[in-house]
C-alpha cells in the first residue's frame, strides 16, 4: 500500500491531471480556469470528503508548479514528497506528523519558487534563441 499510495499514485495522477487535463482545459478555457477545474477534479477523485479541501489546495499548488516550470517532473516530485510525508504521518507518530507537514509546507513553497524561477529562465533563454 505504501508504494501504491506514496510512489505510484503521484506519477499517474500528475500525468492525468497536470499532464493531460491541465493542457487540454488550458487550450479551451484558459490557464486559470484549467488550474481550478483540474484541482476540483483532483480533489473529487480522492473520494474522501475530509480530503477535499487540502487536495484541492494541493492541486492548485501542483498546477502552479506545472504552469511555472517547463517540466511535469517538478509537480511529480512535490506530489511524491507530500504523499510520502502523509504515509509516515499515518504511522501515528505525532512528532513527525506535525513537524513533517510544516517541513512539507516549506518544501512546497520552495518548489513553487524554484519551478517559477526555472521556468522564467528557460522561457527567457528560448526567446533569446528565437531572436537570434
Amino acid at each position: 500500500m505504501f508504494f501504491s499510495v506514496s510512489l505510484y499514485a503521484p506519477f499517474v495522477e500528475e500525468l492525468v491531471f497536470r499532464g493531460i487535463l491541465l493542457k487540454m482545459f488550458s487550450k479551451s478555457c484558459g490557464i486559470v480556469f484549467a488550474a481550478i477545474i483540474t484541482s476540483v477534479l483532483f480533489a473529487i477523485s480522492h473520494g474522501e470528503p475530509l480530503q477535499i479541501i487540502y487536495t484541492f489546495v494541493l492541486g492548485l499548488i501542483l498546477s502552479l508548479v506545472r504552469i511555472c516550470s517547463t517540466s511535469l517532473w517538478n509537480a511529480v516530485a512535490l506530489h511524491l514528497a507530500f504523499n510520502i510525508t502523509g504515509a509516515f504521518a499515518m504511522l501515528s507518530n505525532p512528532v513527525f506528523s506535525s513537524k513533517g507537514y510544516v517541513l512539507l509546507a516549506i518544501a512546497a513553497a520552495m518548489s513553487v519558487i524554484v519551478a517559477c524561477s526555472d521556468g522564467r529562465k528557460k522561457r527567457k533563454e528560448k526567446k533569446e534563441n528565437e531572436a537570434q
